[in-house]
């Protein structure tokens, strides 16, 4: 079973990372505010198509975003905005 807790801190992470606002995650996946919120909050979990672009969009595979293993990819991402 997915944790959807530790799934939405992960989104939360990586859009956060990103600089990007749950709204513009959103528009970006063609879904709502509230439903980043959901997923966010572990309430929901994005359909399989959304999870793919999300992982597309944030650099991470879905096994990596799936099982939290992001702590590499934020690294990268930090760096990059340090530049």
């Amino acid at each position: 079973m997915a944790d959807t807790a530790a799934i939405g801190n992960a989104i939360a992470q990586l859009r956060r990372a990103m600089h990007l606002t749950q709204q513009s995650l959103a528009a970006f996946l063609y879904v709502s505010h509230q439903a980043v919120s959901k997923w966010e909050h572990g309430v929901a979990l994005p359909d399989i198509m959304t999870l793919y672009a999300m992982c597309r969009l944030f650099g991470v595979t879905m096994e990596q975003l799936i099982t939290s293993d992001i702590a590499e990819r934020l690294h990268a991402i930090r760096l990059q905005a340090a530049y």
